[in-house]
């Protein structure tokens, strides 16, 4: 398991290279903030869910690109139905831009399940996702400086938390896009971390005889995204059981304007009925360290070349995984 000194949590993070065309635009951006949370501290009536997609796309008009380190410990149950809880250790190094591109290095431990038992393996993974495919590299477990073959998909696999799950940045659709695509109603209050956030919650969707709907935390005052909650239940009038939980904490203002977690939590759970106690599923425990923001990137970042000899899957929609030839990945190789 990775120990996490003090050192980690509390080190200070590098200042952003603040691009010049947003410095007029983060300006605004402040301005309307500290109106907005001047209303709310004032104890008006609640927002609507409109005035928090303002807020939202205040704090986006800020972020062009993250870069983070990620330390995590990655708790999974017995997939073969025990009682056992598995841990291993995670790295990664992340770069992330506001569209979508992504660039990690993944290091740490993967399970896996054998007859009557489950042993843990070393692993190394490079990805790189430019907008069109994602390309991988994954080492060999048994000598991590070599690689062991490659793999083009449509969509970025991934071996830790993605950390803009914790922004409004979002996964693969943003806070914004979540709240834009059925109807979220801001429902009350509730004390977060020591913060008073606002309690956003969505029309519940009636699906196999269960209730499903998302809760989501929302610190207004500083424009981000605490909590996400996966809910469900199988009676109209029960409590919500939160089934699933992403929750970002110790957050720190990173640039101005942009308030980025130091620490995460990720939980899921297994709820057989409304009235039975929820079983632990998998997670993670992690920290976040040197957030930067808005950093010059260079192209390259985003790209990732397959070197001669190495077999590349092709996990594309339709390929199923059948081995590419040498001209294909040529081809791939040039399409950079």
């Amino acid at each position: 398991m990775v120990r996490l000194s003090k050192s980690d949590l509390t080190q200070k993070v590098k200042q952003p290279m603040v691009l010049d065309s947003l410095q007029q635009v983060r300006k605004c951006s402040l301005l309307i903030a500290l109106i907005l949370s001047s209303a709310l501290q004032a104890g008006e009536s609640l927002p609507n869910i409109e005035a928090v997609k303002r807020r939202i796309q205040q704090t986006e008009s800020l972020i062009q690109n993250l870069q983070v380190n990620e330390k995590a410990v990655c708790r999974q149950r017995d997939l073969q139905g025990g009682d056992e809880i598995y841990e291993m250790d995670r790295e990664c190094q992340w770069t992330i831009t506001a569209d979508g591109k992504k660039h990690y290095i993944a290091t740490g431990e993967t399970l896996r399940f054998m007859a009557n038992s489950a042993t843990t393996n070393p692993f190394k993974v490079e990805l790189a996702f430019d907008g069109t495919y994602s390309r991988s590299l994954e080492y060999l477990s048994r000598d991590l400086a070599r690689i062991f073959s490659g793999e083009v998909a449509d969509h970025p696999s991934y071996y830790s938390m993605l950390p803009t799950e914790f922004t409004v940045l979002g996964g693969r659709e943003s806070l914004l896009q979540i709240l834009e695509k059925r109807e979220y109603k801001v429902v009350g209050r509730e004390e977060y971390q020591g913060r008073e956030v606002l309690k956003i919650e969505g029309e519940a969707i009636e699906r196999g005889g269960w209730f499903w709907n998302r809760r989501i935390l929302f610190d207004m005052q500083r424009g981000t995204l605490v909590k996400t909650a996966y809910l469900m239940k199988q009676q109209a009038e029960k409590e919500w059981i939160e089934y699933a939980i992403w929750a970002g904490s110790n957050h720190e203002e990173i640039s101005p304007g942009v308030w980025l977690p130091l620490k995460y939590r990720k939980y899921s759970f297994l709820v057989k009925k409304n009235d039975a106690p929820k079983e632990f599923s998998d997670g993670y425990v992690g920290t976040f360290s040197n957030w930067i923001v808005n950093a010059k990137l260079p192209k390259s970042r985003f790209q990732l070349i397959f070197p001669e000899n190495v077999p590349v899957n092709d996990q594309r929609k339709g390929a199923n995984g059948r081995l590419l030839s040498q001209a294909e990945i040529e081809e791939l190789n040039r399409q950079q």
